[in-house]
């Protein structure tokens, strides 16, 4: 798939930047970030590891290496340690709303929706442009049996990135089971596959 591609441009970048803490974070980072659509291969994850560490040693204080990391220790179900990161992160830096992106991320792999929707709000609230902020928003809102909330949300992540496949699925599942529009749904399908 993409994401593979993805790894393999940014693996190269990496070979002209090896000793560079925003390209290691950006390589580990993009790789958790896909997490879900890989293989979860431990040895790769374990491999990210050693670009964290890597990125970490030349800067200790990198914000975006310690996010890689605590993306990657969530990763590995490193929840509580993962929670002590990133909560230190957001007091650090109030005003990044990656670090709230994953708190979120975290609280929603914990079932804690309604703690997940704050930080996903205020993920777009600081940085209006991600995206998957509102894939979580909308996963969130399906986890309260709430779905017409979490297809706004879909929508609005569709129409930044009308290519997100897992976000149009979702909101075409909604189509089917919420609004019993079969049409629109097939529609929306059609653009993914």
């Amino acid at each position: 798939g993409s994401y593979k591609n993805t790894l393999s441009l940014l693996q190269k970048a990496l070979n002209f930047f090896p000793a560079d803490p925003a390209a290691l974070s950006l390589f580990a980072k993009s790789y958790l970030y896909l997490w879900d659509l890989s293989k979860k291969d431990d040895d790769f994850l374990n491999a990210v590891r050693l670009l964290i560490d890597r990125a970490l040693k030349i800067a200790p204080d990198h914000v975006d290496s310690l996010l890689a990391k605590t993306l990657w220790l969530i990763r590995k179900k490193e929840r509580a340690e993962a929670q002590k990161l990133i909560s230190r992160l957001i007091q650090e830096n109030p005003y990044h709303g990656e670090a709230f992106l994953i708190e979120g991320e975290l609280f929603f792999l914990q079932s804690l929706w309604n703690k997940a929707i704050a930080s996903f709000q205020k993920t777009l609230e600081l940085d209006p442009a991600w995206v998957r902020a509102h894939y979580f928003l909308g996963k969130s809102y399906q986890k309260k049996t709430n779905p017409e909330k979490a297809y706004e949300h879909y929508w609005i992540g569709l129409n930044l990135h009308p290519e997100h496949g897992l976000m149009r699925l979702e909101a075409s599942l909604i189509d089917i089971q919420t609004f019993n529009n079969l049409t629109k749904a097939e529609g929306n399908l059609k653009i993914v596959i």
